[in-house]
């Protein structure tokens, strides 16, 4: 997968590799600033009640589309932990106080 890189336009090579890492890579980013900024918006929960549902549905909504990718480009360890998180996330948005 090193091996082989491709002319992508404006002087870039690339190999699939790097796709490949930069793909696993976000997946990374993302986990971490859903997760940090989950902690932020948990801490107002308090002060903005229908807060913690909006940000759950967002979350759930986020994590189907990543659910897609997944399934588009056939990543079956991610998956196994991204469709999870995609229905835990409804639940909570489901049984998070309305107002």
């Amino acid at each position: 997968m090193k091996s082989d890189p491709r002319d992508m336009g404006l002087g870039m090579k690339r190999a699939i590799f790097d796709f490949l890492a930069g793909l696993s890579l976000a997946f990374t980013v993302l986990s971490l600033g859903m997760g940090v900024a989950g902690f932020v918006v948990r801490s107002h929960a308090a002060s903005a009640p229908g807060l913690l549902r909006q940000v759950a549905f967002a979350y759930a909504g986020t994590w189907t589309a990543m659910t897609g990718v997944g399934l588009y480009y056939l990543f079956p360890a991610p998956l196994a932990f991204i469709i999870p998180t995609a229905l835990l996330f409804a639940a909570a948005g489901l049984t998070a106080p309305r107002s």
